[in-house]
Formats: structure tokens, C-alpha cells, sequence
């Protein structure tokens, strides 16, 4: 040190700090620029997957709500407005699609999104089945209950004639055997109107309470109701009442056939219900798996982003305060150093001052000798 000149000294003291600061400002540079790079990733990738998958959940909810709505009402309200919502769950896979080949960070996306085209086409396939089986079924009811009129058409007009003849038969003075009769195939007509009746009550409770069962036990209990025309048949005499009977009776089965078809169409339905169910989860899981990878994968970021600001944040602190703490200690050290080269040279001056005055004094004595 004592070979520097003054000039140096504070050359490398001061270049000495300088270093140390350009050393911490680098640093710091450094690490915001890769938090700064976290964040991007975080605003351009991780946050729009997660409203990506957000709004995939929230769509395939609502499309699955009006899917079953349209399911019980046969409203298409309802059905279009669960298309409608899967469309928006189809473009939400589209965009997941669009980032997944942009995106750089999410490398699970691609996997990920790659089935997610059939769930969406699976589910929108089970709905169009819906939609054919609710025709079928609404088709189906609409011939039951033409059935059910025209069976009880038939028959009430076929009482009425039974209690007309009665009636008729009475003022003759018919036998007894003859009066008990009619009266048998009167009685018997309307224990079949009254099954008639039960039967089409079981149907709309049935329907009312979406529960097949009750249709099912009160279509075994209307088959008695030909059993009840078979004993009628015999009694029957005139060419009308034969006629009346076979269109009642053709009625009546027809009714019967309409019923059983109809809980076969109940029964695909519910079973297209299950299945369309199914389908809804897949997609829903689908996007529960994006929402979660995404969410974790932000987290993961925001957290790294975070310690390297705390970092930069600790050593810039750090760094500044060694470079004020060293700045000081060179400060000192340089005016120590200076203050003793002045104190040399005071020194040295003061001592060539002594000697030229005693130089000039004894130069002056000898003048005087």
C-alpha cells in the first residue's frame, strides 16, 4: 500500500466499491428478470387455463341441468339451450387446444386436452339420442291416450246399448234369466272401464313421478281387462253388439301395446340418462383436472417468483450496506493514508526550513567577521 501513490489509493477504493455494486445490481437485475418471466408465464398461460377450465365446468353444468330438464318436460327450450352450452364447452376445448400449442410451460396441457374432443362429441351424441327418445316417448303417449279415448268410446257405447236393451227387455217382461244376463255383460263393461280408468290414473302418476314401476304393476293389473271381455263375449247376441265388441276390444289392446312400448321407450331413456351422465363426468373431470394442474402450476410460480424477489430484494440490501460499510472503511483508511504523507511532508519541509535558517545564520556571522 505504501507504494500506491495517493492517486491509486482512491482509484482502487473507489473502483472497489463500484464493483461490489455493479456485482449486486447484476444480481438483482438477474433474478427480477426471471420473476419477471414467472409472472408472464403466470398472466399468459397458467391464469387463462385456469378460466379456460372454469369455464368448461361452468358450461358442461348448465349444458348437463338442461339436458335432464328437456329429459323430464320435453320442453325444447330446454334442449336448446343445452346446446347452446355445449357449444361453449366445445370452445373452451378449442381454446385449451390453441394454448396447449402455444404455451410453453405447460407441457401436461397437450396430454391432457388431446381426448377431451370425444368426451365433448360423446356427450353431444347421448343428447341427440335423448332428444330421438323423448320424440318416440312423446309420439308413443299421444297414441296411448287416442287408445284409452277409443276403448272407453267403444265400451260406454256398448253399455248404453246394454242398459237401453235392459230397459227394453224389462217392459217385455223378459225372464229373469234373460234380465240377469244383460245385466252380467252390463256389470262386466263397466269393471272394464273401471281398469280402463285405473290404468290411464297409474299412467299419469307414473309419469308425474318419473317412477316406471307404477305403470308397470298397473299394466299387469289391466290385462284382466281381457279376461273381462273374454266373458263377456259368449252373452253376446246381435250382429251391432259383436261389431261394438271387436272395435272395444281392439281398443283396448291397442292401449295395452301403447303402454309396453311406452315403458320400453321410459326404460332407454333412462338408460341413455345414465350413460349421457356418465359422459358429462368425463368432461367434468376433465376440466377439474385442467383447473387443478393449472392451479398448482400457478401456485408453483407465484411462489418461485416470490423468493426470488425476496432474494434479489436480501442481497441488494445486503449488498448495498457491504459496499456502504467497505466505501467507509476505504474512506478512512485513503485520509489516514493521506494524512500521513502530508504529515511526512509537513514534516520534511519543516525540517529543511530549520536547516536553511541556521544555514542563513551562519552565513551571517561570517559576514560580520
Amino acid at each position: 500500500m505504501k507504494q500506491f501513490t495517493i492517486g491509486k489509493r482512491i482509484t482502487l477504493g473507489f473502483s472497489t466499491v463500484i464493483a461490489i455494486t455493479l456485482a449486486v445490481g447484476t444480481f438483482a437485475a438477474i433474478t427480477m428478470w426471471q420473476s419477471l418471466k414467472g409472472a408472464k408465464i403466470l398472466a399468459n398461460e397458467y391464469v387463462p387455463e385456469v378460466d379456460i377450465a372454469s369455464k368448461i365446468s361452468a358450461a358442461i353444468a348448465e349444458a348437463r341441468v338442461n339436458g335432464r330438464s328437456y329429459q323430464f318436460t320435453g320442453d325444447p327450450a330446454y334442449l336448446e339451450a343445452g346446446r347452446k352450452a355445449l357449444a361453449d364447452v366445445k370452445k373452451g376445448v378449442q381454446d385449451a387446444e390453441q394454448l396447449a400449442a402455444q404455451a410453453t410451460a405447460l407441457v401436461k396441457l397437450k396430454e391432457q386436452v388431446k381426448d377431451a374432443p370425444k368426451l365433448v362429441a360423446d356427450y353431444e351424441a347421448l343428447l341427440a339420442e335423448t332428444e330421438k327418445a323423448d320424440q318416440r316417448r312423446d309420439k308413443i303417449q299421444a297414441e296411448a291416450a287416442a287408445a284409452a279415448t277409443a276403448a272407453t268410446k267403444e265400451l260406454e257405447e256398448l253399455i248404453a246399448d246394454q242398459d237401453a236393451n235392459l230397459k227394453q227387455e224389462i217392459a217385455d217382461k223378459k225372464d229373469a234369466a234373460a234380465l240377469a244376463e244383460r245385466h252380467t255383460k252390463a256389470m262386466e263393461l263397466n269393471r272394464v272401464i273401471d281398469l280402463l280408468n285405473a290404468t290411464r290414473i297409474a299412467n299419469f302418476k307414473s309419469q308425474a313421478q318419473r317412477d316406471i314401476k307404477i305403470l308397470a304393476a298397473a299394466l299387469e293389473s289391466f290385462a284382466r281387462a281381457d279376461k273381462l271381455m273374454e266373458t263377456v263375449q259368449p252373452l253376446l247376441k246381435t250382429p251391432k253388439e259383436n261389431t261394438d265388441f271387436a272395435d272395444a276390444r281392439a281398443a283396448l289392446k291397442a292401449y295395452s301395446d301403447t303402454l309396453a312400448a311406452q315403458m320400453t321407450v321410459a326404460a332407454d331413456i333412462d338408460a341413455i340418462s345414465a350413460r349421457r351422465g356418465a359422459a358429462a363426468k368425463e368432461v367434468e373431470t376433465f376440466a377439474a383436472t385442467l383447473q387443478e394442474a393449472a392451479e398448482k402450476g400457478a401456485a408453483s410460480v407465484a411462489t418461485s417468483s416470490a423468493g426470488s424477489l425476496k432474494t434479489a430484494s436480501t442481497a441488494t440490501v445486503a449488498g448495498v450496506s457491504v459496499s456502504v460499510a467497505l466505501g467507509v472503511m476505504i474512506s478512512l483508511l485513503i485520509v489516514r493514508s493521506i494524512g500521513k504523507v502530508l504529515r511526512s511532508i509537513a514534516e520534511t519541509l519543516a525540517a529543511g526550513a530549520e536547516q536553511t535558517a541556521a544555514a542563513a545564520g551562519q552565513i551571517a556571522s561570517s559576514s560580520q567577521s
